[in-house]
């Protein structure tokens, strides 16, 4: 092409870091794929490709893109004929770099489901299933052996000791909590106790909600970090098999740091059948519950 390197000069002073392809402030990810990102073995990796497909696929988006740019070029480049228009378009294919909107995506906030594993999960969490539980038996907890064979493995044990308590006393709030008052101000025990005693299903597991940018939860899991939990996140029994649960009540009273070895799974909102969102409808600052609460009373 004549003109070659007046529209080379040109792309280079008007696009030095090569064109943005366009992403809508309501361009989202669905939590399905999201979920098929970070369940990958490499979450960036995934990220790429799938920016690939949505912006090329089976029909290459950017061929519109080249267009207008190549007009724009023939308008403001006078030696070019309006006959040249192919070759221009031409020549900004092959020295315009296009790069996908990915910071666009990696900002978009997801609401999480983060399930714990402390060994339960062998169970199919039944472990949590125990008395005020409908399935469970107050004389089992006043059996060593019992809680030993059948309950050791408990998410809630953990979560207890998290806040303060050692399995003993857990054990004794939940054998004595209608007549004894050592505990009776605890937020955190007594949410507990009503957690149990509301449960759904036989299948327990302790789930945390939390809402994170999808930057934040690749983070996570490609380097397997550490989850923080604050104070009045939402947090509860649920049975995601099935669709059913406590009230999600728990009160998380101290700071948690959940270790990633004890993630069973991290599940955005609605990437699961019988999700919490599916069964439950709450609205989105359940998600971020702590936060919200914090900027209203602000």
């Amino acid at each position: 092409m004549q003109n070659e390197e007046l529209v080379k000069s040109w792309l280079k002073l008007k696009y030095p870091h090569g064109y943005m392809l366009y992403a809508d402030y309501n361009d989202r990810l669905s939590d399905e794929s999201i979920y098929g990102i970070i369940s990958s073995d490499n979450p960036q990796a995934a990220l790429n490709e799938k920016m690939y497909y949505t912006y090329i696929g089976d029909c290459d988006c950017r061929y519109e893109q080249y267009k207008e740019i190549a007009k724009e070029a023939a308008a403001e480049i006078p030696a070019i004929a309006k006959e040249d228009i192919d070759d221009v378009i031409e020549c900004v294919q092959d020295n315009l770099e296009m790069t996908y909107p990915v910071e666009h995506f990696l900002n978009q906030r997801v609401r999480t489901d983060i399930y714990v594993d402390t060994g339960d999960s062998d169970r199919d969490f039944t472990c949590n299933a125990m008395y005020p539980h409908y399935n469970g038996r107050k004389e089992w907890l006043e059996d060593p052996d019992i809680i030993e064979d059948e309950y050791k493995d408990a998410s809630l044990f953990w979560l207890a000791e998290t806040q303060g308590y050692s399995r003993e006393d857990f054990v004794k709030f939940l054998l004595t909590n209608t007549d004894d008052t050592t505990y009776k101000k605890s937020g955190f025990l007594n949410s507990v106790f009503q957690e149990m005693a509301n449960m759904s299903s036989h299948m327990p597991a302790l789930v945390f909600l939390q809402t994170y940018t999808l930057r934040e939860l690749i983070d996570i899991v490609q380097n397997k970090k550490d989850i923080s939990i604050i104070p009045g996140t939402m947090c509860g029994l649920y049975d995601n098999w099935q669709g059913g649960g406590g009230p999600l009540g728990i009160e998380i009273e101290k700071p948690i740091t959940l270790p990633y070895d004890k993630v069973f799974r991290i599940y955005p909102a609605t990437s699961y059948s019988y999700s919490i969102d599916q069964c439950y409808s709450l609205i989105g600052e359940a998600w971020d519950y702590a936060n919200a609460k914090r900027r209203r009373v602000a």
